[in-house]
Order: structure tokens, then sequence, then C-alpha cells
């Protein structure tokens, strides 16, 4: 218990200690982190066993799958934490469970059937054979995009910190074992493309079984009717947030397409490396104190009709957590790449040093930029994204009439990036201080209460049991 002579710092570690917040946060954090350590501590292993070009092909297989997932799920996904419901909500993951192989499968076989055409489009005519696997990779991925929202929901947040860690520890693992086979070796990047199949067979095996131990009463007896109906309450908002993310998506994967079709596979495989320890460890811990945000702002919307005091909480830790680690990057990336990884991935590192000057800024908006969709602002969702799109459509046809350098097109690139996430930093904070409250046709409170005679939600009873 803490008195008016209770020190500040012991106060703030009193209060620390006992929020679901950061218990959350810390729990999936600590899944991010030691999944990131594993990857680091394997680096230099892979950076042996692959060169750049192998690299580069498999990013360019990983981009098209990812983007071939998009209406493999339509975004449902993001709508699983909406009903209050858990009922409608089982009925939503049961539908995008059905949904992903049977849409993966219409989507895959034209990569299958013509998949000597599309490699040699891409840049990469080595790619060829692997675009037979392209369709499982889809179904597999739009899956544990549906059971991690899922876990999300049920504020299963050890289980997403396993989940990462599985997920990432067993297809490094795979790629390391694969990469000595004869019959792999003599398909480049072929180990790494089945070391990413098999480790996310493994995370999703994981995330279904919290299912089957945990959850099995609300997916059971589910009628079909039931599952379409949950599923057209919100095609709406899956369709304009499928839409808006298939723009973030393309702005995601587009320059891996893009370098390797200008610069061809080695340098595409150089940019991946550089983006994997300048920008995806950000995005992985960013998104672990997003996900725990996004739940717990949930709740204080439904209470309160704002959740600015939140933000500005989440963005002073996040800034904070940024500063140093980010500076020290910046300045001995090149160094530290030639050390690590060897001489062949020293320019990673310069791309490195470039590209951590736009993910500071990610690492610090990244996970309080989630009002636009708790407050279902779908049309700012896709306006956002488009812009984002267009700015790198730009970008590229720009650095292709003009022959551009690759890091000039990267410079350029981080500036779009500062300049998009200040203004969804300032409209995010507009919406959390609950300036507009969402109308009858949009609002998040109106189109919940619909949800019929079911039992209700039991969201925030669920992360105070965390």
């Amino acid at each position: 218990m803490s008195g008016p002579s209770t020190p500040p710092m012991r106060l703030a570690w009193h209060r620390l200690k006992h929020s679901t917040f950061a218990r959350g946060a810390v729990t999936i954090g600590g899944g991010a982190f030691l999944a990131q350590a594993i990857t680091l501590g394997l680096a230099p292993v892979i950076a042996r066993l692959y060169t750049p070009e192998e690299m580069g092909l498999f990013t360019t297989y990983m981009a098209v799958v990812v983007i071939a997932v998009l209406p493999a799920t339509l975004r449902f996904e993001q709508t699983l934490i909406l009903p209050r419901s858990n009922r409608r909500a089982a009925a939503l993951l049961a539908f995008l469970l059905v949904l992903c192989p049977v849409v993966a499968l219409v989507i895959g076989l034209p990569m299958v059937v013509w998949r000597e055409p599309i490699a040699g489009w891409l840049g990469a005519p080595m790619l060829a054979p692997w675009l037979i696997a392209a369709p499982v990779s889809v179904a597999l991925l739009g899956w544990y995009q549906a059971l991690r929202f899922w876990a999300v929901r049920r504020a299963a947040f050890r289980d997403i910190a396993r989940n990462t860690v599985t997920r990432t520890g067993g297809g490094l693992g795979f790629a390391c074992a694969l990469s000595v086979s004869p019959t792999v070796a003599a398909a480049p990047g072929g180990g790494l493309i089945l070391g990413q199949i098999l480790g996310e067979g493994l995370g999703n095996i994981f995330l279904a079984w919290r299912i089957v131990r945990s959850d099995r009463h609300l997916v059971r007896r589910l009628r079909l009717s039931y599952l379409l109906g949950s599923a057209r309450r919100y095609l709406g908002l899956a369709l304009t947030l499928s839409a808006s993310q298939s723009f973030a998506t393309l702005y995601e994967k587009l320059p891996v397409l893009v370098i390797a079709f200008l610069f061809g596979p080695h340098m595409a495989g150089l940019y991946t490396w550089a983006e994997r320890f300048a920008v995806l460890p950000a995005v992985l811990i960013g998104n672990a104190i997003g996900d725990v945000y996004r739940q717990r702002a949930m709740e204080d919307y439904h209470r309160d009709g704002r959740f600015d005091g939140l933000m500005r909480r989440t963005l002073a830790a996040t800034t904070i957590l940024a500063a140093v680690p980010f500076a020290l990057g910046i300045w001995l990336a090149p160094t530290l790449f030639e050390l690590l990884f060897g001489p062949a991935w020293r320019e990673a590192g310069e791309f490195a040093s470039i590209l951590m000057v736009g993910s500071l800024v990610s690492f610090i908006v990244t996970p309080t930029d989630k009002a636009a969709l708790i407050c279902e602002r779908g049309r700012f969702i896709f306006l956002w994204h488009l812009a984002r799109l267009s700015g790198k459509v730009a970008i590229f046809a720009w650095s292709y009439a003009y022959a551009a350098r690759i890091t000039t097109v990267l410079w350029l690139l981080v500036g779009l990036r500062l300049v998009l996430y200040g203004v969804v930093a300032a409209y995010s904070y507009d919406l959390a201080r609950g300036r507009a409250t969402p109308s009858a046709s949009q609002g998040f409170v109106v189109a919940a209460q619909g949800d019929g005679p079911e039992t209700r939600s039991d969201i925030s009873m669920a992360s105070r049991n965390v």
C-alpha cells in the first residue's frame, strides 16, 4: 500500500507492476525480444549459409505471398476485436479459417501454371520452381493472422509471445538445417522458403492448440448460416480495411519487388538484410506494445469515449525506449554488419543506417496509430494508405526515369515515411481526445449494440485476468 511518504520510484514501480497494460506489453514485447535475439544469434550463420542473391529470391517470394494473402483474409481478422459477443467473434474466426485455403487455391493456381513468366517478370527467373509452394504459404499466413487476432481479443498475450518465438526460431532452425541438403541446395533460396513454410505451420499449430484447450465451447456447433451472417455484418468494414491494407502491404513490399526489378536479386537481398535489422525489430516491438494498447484503448473508448491519456503515456514510453538504441544503430550499422555477417554484407549496413532514421519515427508512432480502427474511421485509413502507396510509386517512377542510385531511393523513402507518420500521429491524437463522435452509421458502439441476444464479450474482464 502506497502512502504520502512512498518514494516516487517505488510508487512508479508499484503502479507498473500492477498494470495489466504494462504486463501485457512486457509479455508480448518479451516474446518479440527473444525472437529477435534468436534472429540475431542465427543471423551470422544464415549470412554465411545463404548469399545476398538467395536472400533476394526469398524476399521476393515472400513479397508475392504477403500481397496474395490480402484477398485470402479480406482483412476480416482485424474485425475479430470488434464484436461484444465472443460467440459472434468466434463465428468470424471460423469463417476466416474456411475462407483462407479456398481463396489461396484460387489465387495460387495461376502462380503455379504461369510460374516461369511470373518469375521472369519479377526479375528473378530462378524463383519459378518455388512459386508452386505459394498457395500453401498464403493459406498458412492467412490462418496465422486470424489466430493471432483471436489471441489478442482473448488477451492471451503469453500465447502470442510464445508463438512469436516458435515461428521465428522454428523457421530459422529449419532454414539452417535445410541448407545442407543437396536437393534443397541445388535450388537457390529453397532452404529459406521451406524453412519459412515449416515455421509458419508450427506457429499455427501452437495457436490452434490454444483454442482447442481454452475456447472450444465458443466454436462448437457454429452453424454455417451464423458464420455467414457474422461475416455479412462486418463485410463493409472488412472490405474497407482490405482495400486500405492492400495499399499498406504494397507500400511495404513494393521496395523489394522494385529493387529486384531495377537492381537485381543481389541488391534486393542486401536491402532486405538491412531492413530486417533496421526496421523489423522496431515493428515487432512496436506491434507488441500496440496489441496491448489497442485492447486497452478499446476499453477506455467504451467507458469514457476517449483514450488520449493512454496515448500520451505510450508515446512518451516509446520515445524514451527508442532514443539511445537508434542513435547507436545509425552510427555503427556498417561496421557491425561487416563484423557480424562478413564483407559481402557491409553495403547492407550502409542501407540500414539510412532506413533506421525512418524506423525511429515508426517505432515511436506505430503502437498508437490504432485510433482510426478503434473509432472505425475507415475512410481515413483508406486515404492514408493510398497516399503512402502513391508516394512510393512516384518515388520509384522517378528513380526509374532518372536511373537514381539506390541510396537516393532509400533517402526518398525515409522522407516519405517521416511525413506520413506525422500525419497519422496528429489525426490519431485528435480521435483519442474524443472530439469526433462516431455517427450511427459508422460508430463502434452503435454497431456493437446490434449483436443480438448472445452473451456479451467480457474483453475488460479478460484484460484484468492477464
